[in-house]
């Protein structure tokens, strides 16, 4: 690796592959552990990390056209590429948060009808070395001291 001075094009090609490795390994991490445990907070992390895959992958696409100069097809340049990729980012976000909201309404009405509400099981902590297992649970019992109560019981201790 040399050590000169990266400029600002390198440096944003750079970023931009690193967070959609980062987004990819977060979107699958997310929906495995919603599989493994229920949660649809998690199914929510896996989803919008999968945006942030797509995003990504569109703003490299973008990063290498706003340079090129302007064309036949183009004549006032790529720059406009950048206002349309935040437009339709922005919609596709506001579709992943209005899944969550309507999701966290409808299990809402479901409770408020009398319908039961499915338990989020703690199967990853299965997957969890037990020399960690200390840790969480000096972390639980000092939650449990500031006053914070727990959500769920950490039994596996």
């Amino acid at each position: 690796m040399s050590l000169a001075p990266l400029d600002a094009r390198q440096i944003e090609i750079r970023s931009l592959r690193i967070g959609v490795y980062a987004s990819a390994c977060m979107a699958v991490a997310g929906v495995f552990v919603h599989v493994l445990s229920g949660s649809y907070a998690l199914l929510l992390d896996g989803l919008y990390s999968a945006v942030m895959v797509g995003s990504g992958l569109v703003a490299s696409r973008i990063s290498r056209n706003v340079v090129r100069p302007p064309d036949r097809a183009y004549p006032y340049g790529y720059d406009g590429q950048e206002a349309l990729y935040v437009l339709f980012r922005s919609l596709v976000l506001i579709g992943v948060l209005s899944f969550a909201a309507i999701s966290g309404l409808s299990t809402l009405i479901d409770y408020a009808r009398g319908g039961s509400i499915p338990v989020v099981t703690l199967g990853p902590w299965r997957f969890i070395p037990p020399r960690w297992w200390r840790f969480a649970g000096v972390w639980h019992g000092a939650m449990t001291k500031i006053g914070i109560a727990p959500v769920v019981s950490l039994n596996c201790f």
